[in-house]
């Protein structure tokens, strides 16, 4: 992510740097004159990234299957699992963040009135959302149509976060574990297993 105003910070994470640019931009009064800029490459590493992190951690906990309950919700890779699914959510926020400020700046702005961090989880890009509303179907047709390197990132963190869950719903029982993630990430968890 490029913008003219700032370097980027290397203490934040992609997601996040995305969500400060996107705050930062209507910060300023002159946001109009910001050029924002995701390369294709980096789309493509965000999306193999989250795969990547999610699979080697369902993987972990699939090895250890045969080992008893304790020694497989302590082992060494299944701690990451709280630190994996909070950044699937921070990436996917941090798109949406993106999304949102270059529907704006397309001349679309109208169509919003209020576009929030989606923490209720609603796959924008493919409809198959309960409960969506009229903004959230409107930015979905606009990262559809004009943006769909972003749809495979989104695409990307509800696989990674679904293959997560139902791993431990396959070998944990019917109820998820309680992880220490935010509140709307843990909105996001729910609307994922249901």
């Amino acid at each position: 992510c490029s913008s003219n105003t700032s370097a980027i910070s290397p203490d934040l994470g992609y997601g996040q740097q995305l969500d400060s640019r996107h705050q930062a931009s209507f910060a300023e009064s002159s946001w109009n004159t910001i050029t924002w800029s995701l390369p294709p490459g980096a789309c493509a590493c965000a999306e193999y990234s989250i795969l990547a992190a999610a699979r080697l951690v369902v993987l972990n906990f699939s090895l250890h299957a045969r080992e008893s309950m304790a020694s497989r919700r302590h082992s060494w890779l299944s701690i990451l699992i709280p630190s994996v699914l909070h950044s699937a959510y921070k990436l996917r926020c941090g798109i949406l963040q993106h999304a949102q400020s270059k529907m704006v700046l397309s001349g679309q702005a109208h169509l919003l009135q209020k576009i929030d961090d989606n923490s209720e989880g609603k796959n924008l890009h493919s409809g198959l959302a309960s409960k969506t509303s009229r903004e959230d179907e409107r930015l979905g047709a606009f990262i559809a149509m004009n943006c769909p390197n972003l749809c495979h990132i989104l695409s990307a963190c509800d696989h990674s976060a679904t293959a997560i869950l139902q791993t431990l719903l396959k070998f944990e029982g019917q109820r998820l574990p309680e992880f220490k993630v935010g509140s709307g990430c843990r909105k996001w968890l729910n609307s994922l297993v249901q």
